[in-house]
């Protein structure tokens, strides 16, 4: 491997060929100031419209980088304007009653601490989430085991380095209670029921015309097919249970077979 310091690039060499890698990738951190001097990458800087390559200049003042401190408050003249217009990304998230889970959330700086706010339903002010036992705090995001319907709200991810705080995520969670997923559940059940029902009875209608159309089909060989109908439906809906019932039954009527032989 090669650096070139004065190409900011990176050489990788093998028998199979060369690699070439540029040490910055400026575009990744974002379109703010102080997204930009909190990644502390000695490539890139702030130009005043965006986090682009750095390269030594007389004009030091348009080049604003902290890579020792990455504090943004110091390098961006325009911050309390950033953050007055600030736009965190805002999702929606629906939970059912009961069950878990989980809430994103990922700063760009490695060095940021992450502090968890909610504004519960119907509440107008926000107070600070505290882990507990039922709610866990990951490098990830928020697990919460066995939602409550109190646990509906907006839920404010905020990265903090120094002084300087910002949004990172809004997410809404919305706590579907149990008895109302119970009631769907067997809502659509009772759905699926009707629809095997008229379907038969789309079937039995057939085969009557069939019947009143046909006077070489009897009576009996409607009800054998009937009969040769309904095992196959019943093969069908006891899956693996009813072939294991099968080959138990043909091993019970082998070992009768010896056994008449054997006498």
């Amino acid at each position: 491997m090669e650096l070139s310091l004065k190409q900011q690039q990176l050489y990788i060499g093998s028998r199979d060929g060369l690699v070439q890698l540029s040490l910055h990738r400026c575009d990744t951190y974002g379109k703010a100031c102080a997204d930009c001097c909190l990644a502390r990458d000695p490539y890139c800087a702030w130009d005043g419209n965006a986090c682009s390559r750095y390269a030594p200049t007389s004009k030091r003042r348009a080049r604003r980088q902290d890579v020792k401190y990455g504090d943004p408050i110091t390098q961006c003249w325009d911050i309390e304007e950033s953050i007055s217009h600030e736009t965190a990304d805002e999702k929606v998230i629906f939970g059912i009653e009961f069950n878990s889970t989980f809430l994103e959330c990922i700063p760009k700086s490695q060095q940021a601490s992450i502090k968890w706010y909610i504004q519960r339903t119907g509440d107008e002010q926000r107070e600070e989430l505290k882990p507990d036992e039922r709610i866990i705090k990951t490098e990830y995001g928020l697990l919460i085991r066995s939602l409550q319907k109190k646990d509906s709200g907006m839920y404010y991810c905020k990265a903090q380095e120094h002084t300087f705080i910002h949004t990172i995520v809004k997410l809404t969670l919305n706590v579907i209670e149990n008895e109302q997923m119970e009631n769907t559940q067997r809502a659509e059940h009772e759905e699926g029921q009707v629809k095997d029902l008229l379907a038969e009875s789309r079937l039995r209608y057939k085969d009557y015309i069939q019947i009143l159309s046909s006077p070489n089909f009897s009576l009996d060989q409607y009800c054998e097919q009937m009969w040769h109908r309904e095992k196959r439906r019943q093969r069908n809906k006891g899956g693996p249970k009813w072939k294991h019932m099968q080959e138990m039954k043909k091993k019970r009527n082998r070992r009768h077979h010896r056994e008449l032989d054997d006498s």
